[in-house]
């Protein structure tokens, strides 16, 4: 991958694209039929990219999707629950029309249709309505990485596309930002426990806001490390990386920064073998280092009263483990076909823990059988094949800390969000574009 000044350009409108957000989200909270008329919008402007504009445009749009999903769902949208992941479905549907030729196919459709026949187990066991929502929930993200992956592995991004999909994303992650600091700043008393903080979290799920600060974390100082990037451009950038590191922090569910922290370090030790890029790098992690450690850290530590350092000491999974040994034991009875997607979820319930699941693989075991271990392998092969696929040390740092991201995000958050279906896309993009023909100019 090349190096390419064009954020430094058009940092004016950069600026204003990622202030307007914090904007929006402050009038979204304050009346939600904003949220919901922005949700809409972005689907409809969505279909219309996708079925008009080139493919570059529509991998913005899913991005777009993927950083505003958790921004609907915290200001009370009107929407259903798992819109981020049917708008990034019915987006990527039209756009696949327009594709005459489609790479990873057969893999991710064999991944895909294996968790199928387990569906006919949900509608016999649970309730019409039950059984419908339940399927919603756990078989809408596997179609929206299905769909992502093939879209993707045959969409060529050039350095310059690969940035603006990044801002596409950052864009409504730093309206969630203002929402979190703004729940903090205004909280009449806030309680550090070595647990999750809602009030931190700008009232919603610690999990799902943590993890979108520190994707949009991981994506600002991928841009970052470019070489090239002028300093008026990477100063600001640094501010928002410390911005999202800090309120990322802030919410105490650990997942958002640990998933950052190990996909950045995945991608330094592929970045640092050209020289050039290595300058860079050892600037940044320096400032970055400095910052963190003299000025954004003790006041953290202060305003928590200490807990920060404790939380994230801390090596507890916070109930996942309980829950995934429910899983194996759940799967061990039922080892073929499993029980069927979100019926897991009530026999947890008999078990004594209530909730969905939060390890996708072992939620896989428990709801789809040996059928679902095998679809397990495909993805260890595709991210195999995904991989290898990348030529250059630039595209395998970044593909490598996009699969890091992928496989903790769902070791710990399953598939709730569709941001993971839309990373492991990316990842196939990064990879295969070498192999796709170059775009006319």
């Amino acid at each position: 991958m090349t190096d390419d000044p064009t954020v430094g350009r058009n940092l004016g409108v950069l600026g204003i694209f990622l202030g307007a957000h914090v904007l929006l989200a402050l009038l979204m909270r304050l009346a939600p039929i904003i949220s919901t008329l922005h949700a809409l919008v972005t689907v409809a402007v969505g279909i219309v990219v996708a079925a008009t504009r080139p493919r570059r445009m529509t991998a913005y749009v899913i991005a777009y999707i993927g950083g505003a999903e958790v921004l609907w769902r915290m200001t009370s949208a009107g929407i259903a629950w798992e819109l981020g992941k049917y708008e990034v479905s019915i987006v990527l549907a039209v756009a696949l029309l327009r594709m005459p030729k489609r790479r990873n196919v057969t893999l991710i459709l064999g991944y895909l249709g294996l968790l199928l026949p387990s569906a006919l187990l949900t509608v016999g066991t649970l309730e019409l309505e039950d059984a419908r929502q339940q399927l919603s929930f756990n078989l809408s993200g596997p179609v929206a990485l299905t769909l992502c992956v093939i879209f993707f592995s045959g969409t060529r991004l050039e350095t310059a596309d690969l940035k603006k999909t990044f801002f596409a994303f950052i864009a409504p992650v730093l309206g969630i930002a203002a929402l979190a600091y703004l729940s903090t700043a205004t909280a009449a008393a806030i309680e550090f426990a070595r647990a999750s903080n809602i009030e931190t979290s700008g009232g919603f799920g610690p999990n799902q806001v943590s993890a979108m600060l520190g994707l949009a974390l991981l994506f600002s100082i991928l841009i970052l490390f470019e070489r090239k990037l002028p300093w008026r451009a990477r100063a600001p950038l640094l501010g928002i990386a410390v911005i999202l590191a800090a309120q990322s922090a802030l919410t105490f569910s650990r997942g958002g920064i640990i998933l950052a922290f190990l996909s950045t370090i995945a991608a330094v030790v592929y970045l640092a073998r050209d020289a050039r890029v290595r300058v860079t790098i050892v600037l940044l992690a320096v400032l970055l280092f400095g910052v963190g450690k003299y000025l954004v850290i003790p006041r953290l530590e202060a305003f928590t009263a200490g807990k920060l350092s404790e939380r994230y000491s801390t090596v507890d999974p916070s109930g996942r483990s309980l829950l995934a040994g429910y899983d194996l034991q759940i799967f061990e009875a039922n080892p073929i076909m499993g029980v069927g997607p979100g019926v897991a979820t009530h026999m947890r319930q008999e078990l004594g823990h209530a909730g969905a699941a939060h390890t996708e693989y072992t939620r896989m075991l428990a709801e789809h059988g040996l059928l679902g271990a095998v679809a397990i392998l495909i993805l260890v092969l595709l991210g195999v094949r995904t991989f290898l696929g990348a030529k250059t040390l630039g595209s395998r740092a970044y593909v490598i800390a996009m699969l890091i991201w992928f496989v903790g995000f769902l070791a710990i958050n399953a598939m709730r969000l569709v941001a993971p279906c839309f990373l492991l896309g990316l990842a196939c993009s990064i990879a295969f574009s070498s192999q796709l023909p170059p775009r006319p100019r």
